[in-house]
């Protein structure tokens, strides 16, 4: 029982990091594909356009847009909430005041990214 009780601890905190740690990875991946599609569409020109298909965490529980050019999504974790920031030299634009939808909500996320010539505009479909 000495040796079960701290070992069973120990087994607990260490599914709570690993939890943490895919959460984060998975946010961080979904950054980057944004970011890169932002790129490329821009770098298209204007009225092009990408849609693509995410799916964020359950931990997730915000995605804007702050400041014109930083992409924010935060997280909670067992420490608390986090944020996960993308950094973009081109403007963005967004429907509801740096959101990107009315609500966030995590789960499966159709993002549609549009090219306006001189910025990009980021809404939920």
């Amino acid at each position: 029982l000495v040796i079960m009780v701290p070992a069973a601890f120990l087994l607990f905190e260490r599914a709570r990091q690993t939890s943490d740690q895919i959460s984060s990875s998975q946010i961080i991946r979904i950054g980057n594909e944004v970011t890169n599609s932002v790129v490329a569409v821009y770098s298209l020109g204007k009225n092009s356009w990408t849609t693509l298909d995410v799916n964020f965490p359950d931990a997730t529980k915000e995605f804007y847009v702050n400041a014109y050019n930083e992409i924010v999504v935060e997280f909670d974790t067992n420490k608390g909430r986090s944020e996960a920031i993308f950094f973009s030299d081109i403007t963005l634009q967004t429907p509801f005041n740096g959101n990107v939808s009315k609500t966030f909500h995590s789960g499966r996320f159709k993002l549609k990214i549009i090219s306006q010539g001189d910025s990009i505009f980021l809404e939920e479909t």
